[in-house]
């Protein structure tokens, strides 16, 4: 309690003293993170015997990473497609009686499902939504929205026992339904939902650690330097530049890793990662969040209590991209540092359908909405330049962009 104390009346005296120590850290510990770590499911959804669906969280433990990694012991035998091009039929087995959904944001390869999961299964096909029966052995459904794909997974060494029991004492049991928008599964609150506000110390990495990491990994290397406007640039003469400008925004461009169209969602997903890695960017809160075809770019989200958090200049989020001349990665030197408390300790949202409803009666075309999904909004907190709010609202993917859905009208 003292120390919330002093974290609240003081955090940025506290958040300096932490910094300096804070960098090699950050630095030592990504060794030591693998995709497991940044590729999760973001939601589990139980499906009762009667098709009622709740969404699941536990307090005090990461109940994504559990269930992944009890799955993780099992082993993938084979697979084989069960339906493909059929949406009813697909949401059969996302609605599967006595079952348990694991929802990744976006679709990742089945290499990368492989990593993640430690299986040696021969699939190349995407999958995005993994279905475990939980009163059946080899009930395990790969599903792909795209093309409504649903393979089933021979399995062994299948514990159902400890699998329901991490489910038990859920923190949050939210009544939901899934159904499908425009190819994609959405997960559908039936009711308004208090949703918990946070408030945090943040944390800015220093120029030089990024530098470092990402330009004087070559003992050969001589880094320069030189300001321009509101930025500093950094070059090591060798095709590569980091840019941080005085917002704390910066771009990292590697033109000695070139990307080609060939290149497979494998590779991109891989190579995000591993450049994620590089940077020493803290990943504990850090999760893969959807790639998009737009300049094969992959992004990675931080993420709090299961929602991912939004913000105008992308603080807290990671794009790596690839064109034919190299790699563009675009980052922020700010993470979430320290909880400390909220001024408002809940906000009500309305129902999912009551929000695509809001968003009709504007005059928004549902054909351009391809998600929807709660987030948090990342905003500075008043009188203190070092605590940012993060504040519960609807989020809408519009026309291939995420805005809040109370702005999606004012898009065009």
């Amino acid at each position: 309690m003292a120390l919330s104390w002093i974290i609240w009346t003081n955090p940025a005296r506290y958040e300096r003293s932490h910094q300096q120590v804070s960098s090699e850290k950050v630095q030592s510990s990504q060794v030591s993170h693998d995709m497991s770590d940044v590729i999760l499911p973001t939601q589990l959804i139980r499906t009762d015997s009667d098709q009622k669906q709740t969404l699941l969280a536990k307090s005090q433990v990461n109940l994504n990473q559990v269930v992944t990694d009890k799955v993780a012991k099992w082993k993938f035998e084979s697979v084989r497609m069960v339906s493909k091009g059929n949406k009813e039929r697909y949401l059969d087995y996302a609605r599967e009686a006595n079952s348990l959904l694991l929802k990744y944001p976006s679709n990742i390869a089945g290499g990368v499902l492989n990593e993640v999961l430690d299986q040696k299964l021969d699939f190349s096909s995407e999958v995005g939504r993994i279905v475990i029966s939980l009163d059946k052995n080899n009930g395990v459904y790969l599903l792909n929205d795209k093309n409504y794909g649903v393979y089933q997974v021979q399995v062994s060494g299948q514990d159902l026992s400890s699998l329901k029991e991490s489910l038990t004492g859920s923190k949050r049991s939210v009544d939901v339904k899934e159904s499908i928008l425009n190819h994609n599964l959405i997960t559908e609150y039936q009711d308004s939902y208090q949703v918990p506000n946070y408030s945090y110390v943040i944390n800015k990495q220093s120029n030089g650690m990024f530098s470092s990491n990402l330009l004087a990994n070559d003992d050969s290397a001589t880094v320069t330097t030189k300001k321009e406007k509101d930025s500093t640039i950094y070059s090591d003469g060798n095709r590569k530049q980091l840019t941080i400008n005085k917002d704390g925004t910066a771009r990292f461009e590697d033109y000695t890793r070139k990307g080609t169209d060939g290149n497979s969602l494998r590779a991109h997903i891989e190579n995000g990662f591993y450049q994620l890695r590089e940077m020493g960017v803290p990943m504990d809160n850090m999760r893969f969040f959807n790639y998009t075809d737009r300049h094969d770019e992959v992004v990675f989200r931080s993420y709090v209590e299961g929602y991912p958090i939004f913000n105008d200049n992308d603080y807290g989020t990671v794009t790596v991209s690839h064109n034919n001349s190299g790699r563009v990665t675009d980052f922020s030197l700010y993470g979430l540092e320290i909880p400390v408390p909220a001024d408002k300790k809940e906000t009500e949202l309305p129902s999912t359908k009551m929000v695509l409803s809001q968003l009709e009666a504007t005059g928004i075309n549902s054909d351009d909405i391809s998600d929807i999904q709660i987030g948090y909004q990342w905003t500075s907190a008043k009188g203190s330049g070092s605590t940012i709010n993060l504040t519960p609202t609807w989020y809408v993917n519009y026309k291939n962009n995420w805005y809040p859905y109370d702005q999606v009208s004012t898009q065009g």
